[in-house]
């Protein structure tokens, strides 16, 4: 099939495959039962930007499925979605739905439903009754295309004649359909989007106005325990070039499933082995291993591959209410990736340092249209932390030696841009001047520290810096001095990597002599004109413990606030504001109370840094089991209220997912 001649610039097409095909049931699963719904993702859409609606994403694909709610039984028998991970709609609440008659009487879904569940990696519907069993799978099998595979058994002991077909429906009225050769094709309203529906078997898909009819096939005659089977494709591309590549694919797909989803089993396998084989004491418990599932599976549903300006593969924040890479988050990412896919976290890297300027600065965010590109600001500096945490866990030295001359430039980007008064103390800043893009710098956009800040033109062009030096950015920038002395040593380059040793430890004198005080045993922010310290209680306070910058009595005060119940030591630990400060919002202050899991993070291996071990796990088992719904089968959020553990802001959320993966791991 060709596509037709249509404009596929910033286009999404959908495309819906059908073949009989004969593969075999596998002996075995992904860890059945033990790991099935760790997130609950039966829900049906209720208008095609219907953002509550979660789904099950995989291989990078742009697109994602969830399974029927039971008390939605008018839509058993398909699949929900799928849903556009590119921030703009639900396609369909169920493109590809089921419709069976047995010796000419309807088959009933509802009163034959024996299992909907969210498997890793897959989904599966089971509808049973005494003469007949279906089992549906859906599996991806690329960054564009999901198979689903119906097997219809006929388990009495006579001959039973069925008539199947897939139907579905839009969710957008305004939505035209054209009838084109061997399908049809869907065009919205407003927009350069498309979708195709297309048959490669012999039935051909129709559309009555209101319902489009994927395959059909009537008079089937099932001896008994004879099956019949039919395997579908839905693909999502961006472009002709990806259709066509794509739609050579098809047969391939459509009739080695069984191999397709031998491959499928053993990635996902895989992805748990390296996890599980890790000594900790915290993976040996059933809790924490499902646990461990489900930020496996929230960064891969959160995964997309390369498309428009994104040149290489990554992990959104979120799939919902984001749609592109922010530099920070790409970092803890990558750090979290590391864990059970080593090539995945070097392209998280990378997608952010195909953006890298000139001067060597990093954008905030990368988008699928690159005119979306945010050069107001950048983030903070963790990329060489993830790099050496890839290298760790196997990653080649190929890329050691490909990332790390863009590790250093972007490192010494900090002290010609961020640097106003070439003291060696950094500030946060933006391009344009505003305050507001420099709290974003911080990654802590509302945090109270910057309350009352100014900003302060720098001498290079479009460079500004708060007038105030920031604990948390000069302990980043100290680790990062480290972590690149050791990724040097990797290259052979010790005399580089002795200077940057050098470097670190006159910063770390500076940030002991200057940003310490005594009589709190904390860590602050410093005005930049002079020694007067921002006495805010925040996590930048224990960012230096983190980075390992402190000595050891500096470290027991910084410990000892951290354990007190009136400032961080909550229902869920360690919050971005101390609970007894008078600018606490625990519900919807963003930063400015909310428990942030890469904070929680730093704070935690802070303090096991320097043997607190024991105020370490007391902190992380608070979380753990104070977190709402953690434990259970609710998404991972972005943050939690600090007093009543609360879930806050966007769910699935990958560095809170990445992070808590470190923490149950041990790292």
């Amino acid at each position: 099939m060709k596509l037709k001649s249509i404009s596929f610039l910033g286009m999404v097409c959908m495309l819906v495959t059908g073949l009989h095909g004969a593969a075999q049931n596998l002996a075995y699963r992904v860890n059945e039962s033990f790991y099935a719904d760790v997130i609950d993702v039966k829900n049906v859409p209720e208008d095609q930007l219907d953002s509550r609606a979660f789904v099950f994403s995989d291989m990078g694909a742009w697109h994602g499925y969830a399974l029927p709610e039971k008390d939605r039984s008018e839509i058993y028998g398909g699949f929900i979605g799928p849903r556009l991970m590119t921030g703009r709609r639900w396609i369909s609440k169920s493109l590809c739905r089921l419709s069976l008659t047995v010796d000419g009487k309807e088959f009933s879904f509802r009163q034959n439903c024996r299992e909907l569940t969210y498997y890793p990696g897959r989904l599966v519907q089971q509808y049973a009754n005494g003469n007949l069993q279906v089992d549906m799978e859906l599996i991806f099998v690329s960054t564009r295309t999901a198979l689903i595979q119906t097997k219809i058994r006929n388990t009495s002991e006579k001959e039973v004649k069925i008539e199947a077909s897939w139907i579905g429906e839009l969710l957008d009225e305004k939505a035209s359909v054209l009838l084109v050769e061997n399908g049809i094709k869907v065009l919205f309203p407003k927009t350069e989007m498309c979708a195709l529906v297309q048959t490669l078997n012999d039935t051909e898909p129709s559309f009555d106005g209101q319902q489009i009819t994927i395959a059909e096939q009537k008079s089937i005659a099932l001896k008994p325990q004879q099956k019949f089977e039919e395997t579908i494709a839905q693909t999502v591309v961006f472009n002709e070039t990806e259709a066509d590549a794509e739609m050579k694919m098809f047969p391939g797909f459509l009739e080695n499933y069984q191999a397709l989803e031998t491959e499928n089993y053993n990635r996902w396998n895989g992805y748990f082995e390296k996890v599980f084989s890790r000594q900790s004491k915290y993976l040996e418990e059933d809790q924490y291993r499902r646990l461990a599932v489900k930020t496996i599976i929230t960064l891969v549903t959160n995964w997309r591959s390369p498309a428009g300006d994104i040149l290489h593969d990554g992990v959104f924040p979120s799939y919902v209410g984001f749609n592109s890479f922010w530099a920070w988050d790409s970092w803890k990412h990558a750090a979290g990736l590391a864990l059970f896919d080593v090539e995945l976290a070097q392209k998280q890297v990378l997608a952010m340092f195909d953006y890298q300027d000139e001067h060597g600065m990093i954008p905030d965010l990368v988008s699928i249209d690159k005119k979306w590109n945010n050069w107001r600001d950048t983030k903070p500096p963790l990329a060489a932390w993830a790099v050496y945490n890839i290298f760790r866990e196997g990653g080649s030295k190929d890329f050691v030696a490909e990332i790390l001359p863009k590790l250093l430039k972007y490192h010494y980007w900090w002290y010609r841009f961020r640097d106003h008064d070439s003291n060696g103390l950094c500030e946060y800043g933006s391009t344009d001047g505003t305050l507001v893009a420099a709290a974003w710098e911080s990654g802590m956009d509302n945090a109270v520290r910057f309350d009352n800040t100014a900003m302060l033109k720098n001498e290079e062009p479009g460079s500004w810096s708060t007038n105030q030096e920031s604990v948390d950015l000069n302990s980043f920038l100290y680790a990062e001095k480290k972590y690149l002395a050791k990724l040097l040593q990797v290259t052979g380059n010790r005399e580089q990597a002795g200077r940057l040793e050098k470097e670190a430890e006159q910063l770390k004198n500076t940030i002991l002599r200057k940003m310490f005080n005594k009589e709190q045993g904390f860590f602050f922010d410093k005005k930049l004109s002079s020694d007067s310290l921002i006495a805010v209680c925040g996590p930048e306070g224990w960012l230096p413990l983190w980075a390992e910058v402190v000595e050891l009595t500096q470290a027991k005060s910084v410990a000892a606030v951290m354990a007190q119940p009136s400032k961080f030591n909550t229902k869920v630990p360690l919050g971005t504001l101390a609970v007894n400060h008078p600018g606490l919002q625990p519900y919807n202050g963003y930063w400015r109370g909310p428990v942030w899991i890469d904070q929680l993070y730093f704070g935690i291996v802070g303090l096991k840094n320097y043997q607190f071990d024991k105020l370490a796990d007391e902190l992380l088992l608070k979380y753990l089991h104070n977190a709402e719904g953690l434990l259970g089968k609710d998404p991972i959020h972005e943050n939690y209220n600090p007093l009543t553990g609360e879930r806050l802001n966007a769910p699935h959320f990958s560095w809170s997912s990445a992070l808590t993966l470190r923490l149950l791991a041990g790292e």
